[in-house]
């Protein structure tokens, strides 16, 4: 998939951002070494969903469910189209790469589309994909190889995809997006020199409720900034209710950053505060809605103590 990612600014990097927010995207982009979830792919073949039929290979991790979602869209043709997809990746890729480990993952990170009636990308809903763990000089002479990267490309080509050119986001983070426009399939790969990420998504997986209000979060961004962000997510379950009323402020979701906005009242138009990648400092909160909005949140002071945000 992909040349997808996640990007933007950076604050302060002394400490990591305790933010109360759900997910830092971006990953979007990156896997992480622990926790994934595995999924089990519904064979063409193989209607059924008895555990026999679903024991591991030597090359698959074993003992997981598949997610719910999974259970309920067997007929669902964009949820079997994507599956497929990855399906095939995954054939490729081990038989150029017979001794590395892969795994079928389920929404560990989510590729980036641009709807027409978006200001920005997106990242999108749901996903399906495939990872790969090894020992660290294993794996960096495998994914460093032409040919590994070339296999997975050229399987994606044979498939019907194209190189998605509507983000101009490609190579930030050595990944590079996919998309098949018949089938509305889209991919996202990134290769790493310790893991391998392959993520494939399906172009009509995006909330309304979130394009709504990402939307939104894209205007306030180009009111202060002069022009819209190349990625905006914002998910409405993330507005938070200041402790100074009625303030409110939310955490979306950039390239590679947290974007953070504010409004005064529940009526009152979003405005764009800034994007940051770590804890900011107290200085940065230097009006008076600043700081009501942002009341509790944790801040920076200039001798590295943290502390909360007063109004």
């Amino acid at each position: 998939m992909d040349g997808i990612q996640n990007q933007v600014q950076e604050p302060i990097t002394k400490t990591k951002n305790p933010f109360k927010i759900t997910t830092a995207i971006l990953a979007v982009l990156i896997l992480g070494l622990s926790g994934v979830i595995v999924w089990q792919f519904l064979n063409k073949e193989n209607k059924t969903t008895d555990n026999s039929q679903n024991t591991a290979s030597n090359n698959e991790t074993t003992n997981q469910e598949t997610p719910e979602e999974s259970n309920n869209s067997t007929e669902d043709k964009n949820d079997k189209a994507v599956r497929d997809v990855v399906l095939e990746i995954e054939k490729s890729a081990k038989e150029y790469a017979p001794t590395v480990i892969f795994s079928r993952t389920w929404n560990e990170t989510f590729p980036i589309y641009h709807p027409k009636n978006m200001k920005s990308a997106v990242r999108l809903d749901k996903s399906y994909g495939l990872s790969a763990f090894q020992n660290v000089m294993t794996l960096e002479s495998i994914i460093s190889s032409e040919g590994f990267i070339s296999a997975i490309k050229n399987k994606l080509i044979e498939l019907g995809f194209t190189t998605y050119d509507d983000i101009s986001i490609d190579d930030a983070m050595g990944s590079t997006v996919y998309i098949n426009k018949k089938t509305g399939v889209i991919c996202n790969g990134i290769y790493q020199s310790t893991s391998l990420d392959v993520e494939c998504s399906h172009t009509s997986w995006s909330n309304s409720d979130v394009v709504k209000i990402s939307n939104k979060m894209a205007e306030a961004y180009k009111k202060k900034e002069g022009e819209y962000p190349i990625v905006m997510y914002a998910n409405p379950e993330n507005i938070v209710n200041s402790s100074y009323k009625p303030y409110q402020r939310i955490a979306a979701h950039g390239l590679e950053a947290v974007e953070w906005f504010y409004r005064t009242n529940t009526n009152s138009e979003w405005v764009y505060f800034t994007g940051a990648q770590s804890i900011l400092s107290c200085d940065e909160y230097n009006t008076d809605d600043l700081r009501k909005a942002f009341a509790g949140e944790k801040c920076q002071t200039s001798s590295d103590k943290v502390i909360e945000v007063q109004p």
